[in-house]
């Protein structure tokens, strides 16, 4: 059975904070744990290991604001999109059932409206477990980490 969707989030969201404020993996899950989160000793440091190699020099999309939608300075644009709106993009980071491998799926929520972080992540982890439950994913979430927006200005004429 897949992790329920707020301890996904915490775990991220832990482990994001770890790395912003330049603390060991270790403290972070200390951290983590002393605030009722609950996670294996092996399943944190890949966490925290995949976080960090994710993001390398994209340190300012992990200090972004989970609950808000990105601001203006933190959307990049991709001028040869054919389709005008916004893209927001995440990596879910898994664990095939059968293998112990760990994978980044990438997921991107499309649409006109900006949304928040939260929103985005929320809606990647509703897709993954219903895919899941349909028996075609055999993988546990372990985290997600959103990686960044976007904006298409459509064709140029």
């Amino acid at each position: 059975m897949p992790p329920r969707t707020r301890e996904v989030i915490n775990a991220s969201l832990y482990a994001r904070f770890t790395l912003v404020q330049n603390i060991s993996a270790r403290e972070g899950l200390r951290l983590f744990r002393q605030a009722g989160g609950r996670i294996g000793n092996q399943r944190w440091f890949e966490l925290v290991r995949s976080i960090r190699s994710e993001f390398g020099q994209r340190v300012n999309e992990l200090e972004g604001n989970f609950m808000a939608t990105p601001a203006a300075n933190e959307i990049q644009t991709w001028e040869n999109l054919t389709r005008k709106g916004y893209f927001q993009q995440v990596n879910i980071l898994l664990r095939d059932r059968d293998t112990g491998e760990l994978t980044v799926k990438a997921y991107t929520g499309i649409g006109r409206v900006l949304r928040s972080r939260r929103e985005i992540i929320m809606e990647a982890i509703e897709s993954m477990q219903s895919g899941n439950q349909t028996g075609n994913y055999n993988q546990d979430i372990i985290g997600v980490v959103y990686t960044g927006t976007y904006t298409g200005r459509g064709q140029v004429a």
